[in-house]
């Protein structure tokens, strides 16, 4: 990616969340931001300013494991923001920072599979300013913002890493490890799950295609997985313990398997609503 490319999204970034930048407030005004988003990453900053580490939430319910949610994202290395900067101007320039994060990786990404210039930056355009990403920073979904962003870079490097393109595999790999990291530790764990499975379902298909090379393929794909437990060790240990203890885990017993069911997907789209 030249200069060039990466200044015009840049500027695209900027001028669209001009108003933003000079105004005082938050990104959006409504749903999460205020609710959830907001109360979460100030209790972060105020914990870890005052020389803490905020294990738990005294102030949602009768108490609650803070460090241990993954949507914390204290391991993330932009949550930093909002330790230094103030609460609005932290969550404006985060945001601004992933819609450009964004358009930078699915701009590599179409460049990639080998189409022009052109072609990649206005997709990378579209990608980045699309309705959906657009409601994100308004409803206060900002792990989903990061989350998603992170996504083109996994898959780029998942394919350079798998594919017989001479690309020093070992910088790639280390690479794709890390992307993959700062994935899960932005906080959103169902993002960096559906990018993981779309991962190793390429990895799948590249060993279907050429089996002689089963043994590469497999070391990549168990050395991939252990290389980022080892990464994430430090949210991932907290979070499936959280996990396990959840009243989510245990809805089945308590609810009932069918009513556990329809809970779960009540916020879910009917599969023919997808057609």
């Amino acid at each position: 990616m030249s200069r060039i490319e990466a200044n015009l999204l840049l500027l695209a970034c900027v001028l669209f969340f001009l108003p933003y930048l000079m105004f005082k407030g938050i990104i959006g005004n409504f749903g999460d931001i205020y609710e959830y988003a907001a109360p979460f990453r100030f209790f972060a900053a105020r914990s870890l300013q005052s020389g803490g580490l905020p294990l738990w939430n005294p102030s949602i319910f009768a108490g609650a494991p803070f460090q241990a949610s993954p949507q914390s994202a204290l391991f993330y290395p932009l949550t930093i923001l909002f330790y230094v900067f103030k609460l609005t101007s932290a969550f404006n320039i985060f945001c601004i920072a992933h819609f450009f994060l964004n358009a930078m990786g699915m701009f590599l990404l179409i460049r990639s599979l080998q189409f022009s210039k052109t072609a990649a930056l206005w997709t990378s355009i579209f990608w980045a300013f699309s309705f959906y990403f657009l409601t994100k920073p308004a409803a206060g979904h900002v792990i989903h913002l990061s989350g998603y962003s992170w996504a083109p870079y996994v898959l780029i490097l998942g394919v350079k890493s798998l594919s017989k393109i001479p690309l020093r595999t070992r910088s790639t790999f280390t690479c794709l490890v890390i992307a993959m990291t700062l994935q899960f530790f932005s906080g959103h764990v169902q993002v960096w799950l559906y990018t993981s499975l779309i991962l190793y379902i390429l990895m799948l298909k590249y060993f279907f295609h050429s089996r002689a090379n089963f043994a590469r393929h497999f070391a990549l794909s168990f050395g991939l997985a252990a290389c980022f437990s080892m990464l994430s060790l430090v949210q991932l240990l907290p979070t499936l313990s959280l996990i396990s203890r959840s009243t989510r885990s245990g809805s089945p017993s308590l609810l009932s398997e069918s009513n556990a069911y329809q809970f779960a997907t009540s916020y879910s789209m009917r599969p023919k609503d997808l057609m």
